[in-house]
């Protein structure tokens, strides 16, 4: 059976300890059945290189992070680099990615091959890079828990600034999210598509016709100039339109 994607994200949002907001987290991926995630908080240090932060992670292996912390900042500048572009990602198990960096220190990717679908999403404020969330899974989830996953890992980022449970953001001038070209309609629809909606869901919520909410989750994406419902979610949800 489907999470509800809506009530989890509820959920998520009203909490503020760590083991529960972790385990809210761990069980949302076990219902959509995503095997492990990695997620990791990104920032700057004093002398500008990137540093990175283990958040939540669920993977079954021994997790050092003081192996963590003395890779860095190469790894995180490989992070940095592979999100560079701002939107979620599926990885092909053979591309070179964190496992050709990893392999051989405190994260034994051997254990994951078999895992043959792996997502990163990247967490931006403010135009800058502040985490990060991988995800493993034996197969592709179906686009609305895909979608879900790029709206949780951003809701889950914000919650656990706000409860003071990671590094804030790089310091920058609290400018109010840029006007969005999206109208009214088109933000509900996307806001639903971040809870996994289908177009008929997203029909007979707002009582309109299947066919006008397909056609006004496309009208968004061409507005945003992205390719898919992933990323208009993805881009709306990090300038706060959604």
């Amino acid at each position: 059976m489907r999470p509800d994607f809506a009530e989890l994200i509820a959920r998520f949002r009203s909490t503020t300890e760590r083991e529960e907001l972790r385990r809210i987290f761990i069980g949302a991926l076990e219902g959509l059945e995503v095997k492990y995630c990695l997620a990791l908080a990104i920032d700057r240090g004093s002398g500008g290189a990137r540093q990175g932060a283990v958040i939540l992670q669920s993977l079954p292996l021994t997790f050092s992070f003081e192996q963590f912390s003395a890779m860095q900042p190469r790894a995180t500048t490989m992070i940095a680099s592979l999100l560079a572009d701002g939107e979620p990602r599926e990885m092909a198990p053979t591309e070179k990615s964190l496992g050709d960096e990893w392999r051989g220190s405190f994260l034994d990717f051997r254990l994951l091959e078999e895992l043959r679908w792996r997502f990163a999403v990247p967490v931006f404020r403010e135009g800058v890079l502040c985490g990060a969330a991988f995800y493993f899974s034996e197969k592709r989830p179906e686009n609305s828990a895909i979608e879900f996953l790029v709206t949780f890992t951003n809701v889950g980022y914000d919650q656990l600034a706000v409860s003071g449970l990671l590094p804030p953001p790089p310091p920058s001038p609290p400018p109010s999210p840029p006007p969005s070209p999206l109208t009214k309609r088109q933000r509900e629809v996307l806001a639903l598509c971040a809870e996994g909606k289908s177009d008929w869901e997203i029909a007979q919520l707002l009582q309109i016709s299947p066919v006008t909410a397909h056609e006004h989750v496309e009208t968004a994406k061409r507005k945003l100039g992205v390719r898919t419902r992933i990323q208009a979610v993805a881009l709306a949800t990090q300038q706060r339109w959604i």
